[in-house]
């Protein structure tokens, strides 16, 4: 473990990178970034926030940045204390999940409550102080959102793994068999990270495919993840802007 007091490289406030204004709403995968750009109509800085890109979605409630892509716990986490160098303290992250439990469905909405830490990034962070945990007000955020929108969910810890391709068969059934829902590979991670710099964090995910079977059964390209992804981003917003109403002024 690293000694904290005596760390060679912080995170810093560069005026060569994007300007990113809080609340921040993270979306992880490439292809669902550029989605949401075109679905809030999103301007696009021309400056990076390496390794993601920045855009900002004007609302009448309020400027939100739109940030990614960010895959796997490393780029994430990156993206992440990018964002809290410049003031960042409230974050929304839209992802996806393997489900590992029969009766979460390709194209559910699931609320991690807490995740298993399978990754090389949050050890870091002084995971023994900053468990992986989501923030209690944004965690509020993403759960009322779904909640007036009259949107059923699933709620419950998932497992994060640093490798796509994998998830053996002991594993799926062990981790589902204790409640684990889902897997995925960013949300340890940064649960973890947020605590360790003081920014409220959740996130919602969408199923995109499914292993409980021990047989996978992708659905990236099924109506129903598709649909549900798409809501996700408008429900993300929602949430990061019911987030930012709590914020200090």
């Amino acid at each position: 473990m690293p000694d904290y007091d005596e760390l060679v490289v912080a995170p810093v406030k560069s005026r060569f990178e994007a300007p990113v204004v809080d609340p921040v709403l993270m979306v992880l995968v490439e292809t669902h970034l550029v989605l949401a750009a075109k679905l809030f109509r999103a301007k696009k800085h021309l400056r990076p926030l390496i390794p993601a890109r920045v855009y900002t979605i004007k609302h009448k409630e309020g400027a939100v940045s739109l940030v990614g892509p960010a895959l796997g716990a490393p780029a994430a986490v990156m993206v992440l204390e990018r964002c809290a160098a410049q003031g960042v303290k409230h974050v929304i992250v839209l992802g996806v999940a393997g489900s590992l439990r029969p009766e979460v469905k390709i194209g559910d909405f699931l609320v991690p409550t807490s995740a298993k830490s399978d990754e090389g990034t949050s050890v870091h962070y002084q995971p023994e102080k900053f468990p992986p945990l989501p923030g209690e007000k944004a965690l509020a955020a993403v759960e009322a959102t779904l909640k007036e929108a009259g949107l059923a969910y699933h709620r419950g810890p998932i497992w994060t793994s640093d490798a796509f391709y994998q998830e053996t068969k002991d594993q799926v059934k062990r981790y589902g068999d204790a409640g684990l829902l889902a897997v995925e590979m960013e949300h340890s991670a940064l649960f973890t990270v947020a605590r360790f710099r003081g920014v409220e964090l959740a996130g919602l995910l969408v199923i995109s495919d499914e292993l409980a079977s021990l047989k996978w059964k992708p659905g990236y390209s099924q109506p129903a993840f598709l649909n549900s992804f798409r809501l996700s981003c408008r429900l993300g917003l929602n949430a990061a802007l019911k987030l930012s109403e709590n914020r200090p002024p």
